[in-house]
């Protein structure tokens, strides 16, 4: 028997739906049980607790639990009904006041913001720029999805026609050069390429535009002298044992290598002995690699790879322009951090602190990935799939 189209269009919500819960599940659990072995001995000497970090990000995933079902699934009295799709930030006027408060939560952080390792990033225990995120995907959605209903496939022509939108779109990222984190600039760039990558425009425009906006890039990483000495340390590390990083990467692919295909069991690693600091953050994959071995690494990253096939085959499939590009921004989003964490832990590129998406530890960051999976599901209810 044959379905029909509207049964065919379910069954495929319906299988996007469970491989992308499925697979956050997944990350998010793997994550808690690894949070909990990699940070007991610094957190028992920093709070004389052993649970503590593991503690906060429990607490974290079940608010996330809540605002996934709040997003997804809750009913609304009927005047208010439209605020629960994902249309309602559609508005311009909408996606200007969330843009605009961004802005002000940016230009607050030097202000009254928390210095933590030198970096004062941080407002009441919880990180702005992880947040703002989101609000820089679903303004830079809408600017692509108006580009798209235009006839040509000129970029540049566009871009001179809709020269105050760039402008505003590029706010974001501009007050985060403030805050010297190159690192999430990086992160605006790709999502935002990534966007024009799946769009109608030639060739030639998005090479072009993602050779302007990633070369942007280099002067601002030259020009701040601990980020020459960090890129000083990796070539020296590739030079002299063919491994960049200094210090904390060598100390990684040690934990790593000693693993093995299966790992030297759950709790029995020896790198979280402040072999290599606040292990449970940015150099997690090490814990694992170490304690679970090669073979839950490659489990891993498949939930990734899952992940992220299924955001691309969602952003394919559905037929209007803002939710696709909320989609691509996202799965970019999500997958830019993940490559970028491998990258840093492995020696491939200078360090720099990025977490691995739900794994690392970071209420934060946590809450910011959940509510995007949350966006996620409320457009594979919502949007229309040709």
């Amino acid at each position: 028997m044959f379905m029909n189209t509207n049964n065919k269009k379910t069954w495929t919500k319906f299988q996007l739906f469970m491989q992308l819960g499925l697979s956050y599940l997944f990350l998010v659990s793997v994550g808690l049980a690894a949070i909990a072995s990699a940070s007991f001995n610094y957190s028992l000497s920093r709070f004389d607790q052993s649970f503590h970090y593991f503690s906060q990000q429990l607490i974290a995933f079940i608010l996330c639990g809540v605002m996934i079902v709040l997003i997804t699934f809750i009913k609304l009295p009927k005047k208010y009904s439209r605020m629960r799709n994902y249309k309602f930030l559609e508005s311009d006027k909408v996606l200007v006041v969330i843009y605009l408060i961004s802005i002000v939560l940016l230009i607050l952080v030097p202000i009254i913001g928390e210095e933590r390792n030198g970096a004062k990033r941080w407002i009441f225990g919880m990180q702005p720029s992880e947040f703002i995120k989101i609000s820089y995907i679903l303004y830079a959605a809408k600017l692509m999805s108006k580009l798209d209903k235009e006839d040509t496939n000129n970029l540049f022509s566009l871009v001179k026609k809709y020269w105050p939108n760039f402008v505003f779109l590029a706010m974001l990222p501009a007050l985060i050069i403030l805050q010297s984190d190159l690192g999430t600039i990086i992160h605006y760039a790709w999502i935002f390429i990534s966007m024009i990558v799946l769009s109608k425009f030639r060739f030639r425009d998005i090479f072009g535009t993602a050779a302007i906006v990633f070369s942007s890039a280099i002067p601002f990483a030259l020009t701040e002298g601990y980020r020459m000495k960090r890129i000083g340390e990796w070539w020296d590390g590739i030079k002299i044992n063919g491994i960049g990083g200094g210090y904390q990467v060598e100390q990684s692919v040690i934990g790593m290598g000693n693993g093995g295909l299966l790992g030297t069991g759950y709790g029995n690693g020896v790198q979280k002995y402040q072999w290599l600091p606040e292990i449970h953050t940015d150099f997690i994959f090490a814990s694992i690699g170490e304690e679970w071995g090669f073979l839950a690494c490659c489990l891993i990253l498949f939930a990734f790879i899952l992940m992220f096939t299924s955001g691309i085959t969602m952003a394919i499939k559905i037929k209007d322009s803002f939710p696709k590009y909320v989609t691509i921004g996202i799965i970019s989003y999500i997958v830019a951090q993940a490559i970028m964490n491998l990258y840093v832990i492995t020696g491939i590129v200078p360090v720099k602190g990025i977490p691995l998406p739900f794994i690392s530890y970071g209420r934060s960051s946590l809450i910011s990935l959940s509510i995007c999976i949350g966006l996620l599901f409320n457009i594979l209810r919502f949007a229309e799939l040709e």
